[in-house]
């Protein structure tokens, strides 16, 4: 059963068998949720429920351990007040299992102090139609797909450490172009307001295959991050599809073995640090790390997208300051290090740093602006993209863009840097006789868009070609440097450009002319 079903499971079970008058209990010592009772709850299955009419309050070094699969569902008054000493454990009763998670579902005010949330299956914590402060909570889990849910509520975390290993389990739709099949999320915020978030830390790393999400927002206001580490990877993982077998009549009988071929899929591997997307609003970020990982399946450049922000479908309002934003393709992953997309507006970043590196496949872009946004500005911000080196499997060095723009208006940019660099040539060597070229650089490209500048300054550098390094090698050619590529675009304003082509690589080395001896 999901989460979500759990939850008419824990109201109903509120109505049934409850005390006939309102009680307290205090929760102190081990207590093991394997099917005995527990003071002021109700078992209905595998939840157990506290009612709405019961409050519980839990003293410092109690720890909660549950058998694999029951959970607890809080309808009444929750306290958990750990300390630094003695925190508050909730973890499953036995190693290498799971319980389902806690639950609090009563419309109430609820505090967690020094708790530790381990072991979870479902989500390490749901919050919902409530109001929630936690403050230094602990977060691990190996498989869990939601470390945070917060669900029609509020609440102040402060000082939250998560260390999540995802395993993707939910369709997440979040614009026009972008939809991931099988996403784990950190901190998940749903139709959410008045939610802040300060001092904390997460870690999240997806299972192979699966997309991870380190903190996402969908149609909620007033959500703020101050002060917050947000580390995200994912890796790509290759599906072998094998066809129907054809019926052997189809073939003579001098072909004894038939082999079929495998059509290899690579699926998953999205890594994003933070998304806010439909309709959120009133947002604002302040002086946070936001690092996105991807790791495709090959060098050939398929599979994975590693981005560390990403706002789209109609979000407006949003101010992101003293950040950095960080995002790494590997092994033909993409990365952008800010995508904005789909109708969104009132966007003003100021004093961003936005960065994004790949391998010598994959795209990479330090911004990406595309289908409807407006009203954006970027002040005292450096954009960089920067391609890596070639491979054995793809020599030539990979290509960079500094910032793309598509149906963009009204994108003001001042004091700003934007820079693309192209990967580096491959070497020669007696396998490879030609050396791989450099990769290209366009620093902005744009297509019916428009921007305007001040004391901006757009640099494309191309990549070097790669040596020869032997004898009978071909050296490779430099990457091409473009500033602009406008396609019915305009750029206005006060602006510096720097276009560098790639230095081709150096030939080989000359050999050394033998001295004949004359003949006597």
């Amino acid at each position: 059963m999901g989460l979500i079903g759990l939850i008419p499971v824990a109201l109903a079970a509120s109505g049934s068998g409850k005390p006939s008058r309102d009680s307290s209990i205090d929760w102190r010592g081990e207590l093991l949720f394997d099917g005995r009772p527990i003071p002021g709850t109700i078992l209905y299955g595998r939840m157990y429920v506290i009612p709405g009419n019961t409050a519980v309050n839990i003293s410092p070094g109690t720890k909660l351990l549950f058998e694999e699969g029951y959970g607890l569902a809080v309808l009444g008054d929750f306290q958990a007040r750990g300390s630094a000493e003695e925190p508050i454990v909730a973890s499953s009763i036995e190693k290498n299992t799971q319980w389902v998670g806690l639950l609090l579902l009563g419309g109430r005010n609820y505090t967690l102090r020094y708790m530790v949330i381990e072991a979870f299956q479902e989500v390490g914590l749901l919050v919902y139609w409530s109001y929630a402060t936690l403050e230094h909570i602990r977060l691990r889990s190996a498989s869990a797909p939601i470390g945070l849910w917060f669900r029609w509520s509020s609440g102040s975390l402060t000082d939250i450490v998560a260390d999540l290993r995802m395993n993707g389990a939910l369709r997440l739709y979040m614009s026009p172009k972008v939809e991931l099949l099988a996403a784990g999320i950190g901190i998940y915020a749903e139709e959410c307001s008045n939610l802040f978030v300060s001092n904390s830390r997460l870690l999240c790393r997806g299972l192979p295959g699966s997309s991870v999400i380190g903190v996402y927002s969908a149609n909620s206001t007033d959500i703020q991050l101050s002060r917050c580490s947000i580390q995200v990877s994912g890796r790509a993982r290759n599906y072998r599809i094998l066809p129907e077998s054809p019926s052997l009549k189809q073939f003579p009988q001098s072909i004894p073995d038939v082999k079929l071929r495998e059509l290899t899929v690579p699926c998953g591997g999205e890594a994003i640090a933070l998304a806010f997307c439909h309709l959120s609003s009133e947002i604002r970020i302040d002086s946070c790390s936001l690092i996105a990982e991807s790791v495709g399946t090959s060098d050939l450049g398929i599979g994975g997208l590693a981005c560390a922000t990403f706002l789209a479908g109609g979000c407006q309002n949003i101010s992101i300051t003293n950040t950095s934003c960080v995002a790494r393709g590997m092994q033909g992953a993409s990365a952008y290090g800010m995508w904005l997309s789909a109708n969104i507006s009132e966007i003003g970043s100021e004093h961003v740093e936005i960065l994004s590196s790949t391998g010598c496949r994959g795209v990479c872009a330090g911004l990406w602006i595309s289908d409807g946004v407006e009203r954006t500005r970027f002040i005292n911000a450096v954009i960089r993209s920067e391609a890596g080196s070639g491979s054995i499997d793809h020599p030539d060095g990979g290509s960079a863009v500094g910032a793309v723009l598509q149906h963009a208006t009204d994108i003001v940019f001042q004091n700003t840097v934007i820079s693309a660099y192209g990967g580096q040539g491959l070497e020669a060597s007696q396998q490879r006789p030609r050396a791989g070229s450099g990769g290209n650089a366009i620093a902005a490209a744009l297509e019916d868009s428009s921007i305007s500048t001040t004391n901006v300054t757009f640099a494309a550098y191309g990549g070097d070609g790669g040596d020869a390094t032997a004898p009978d090698t071909v050296p490779g050619l430099g990457g091409k440097a473009h500033v602009f590529l406008l396609v019915n675009s305009r750029i206005s304003g006060q602006y510096a450009l720097i276009e560098q082509d790639g230095n081709p690589g150096n030939p080989p080395p000359q050999q050394s002319k033998q001295k004949q001896s004359s003949p006597l």
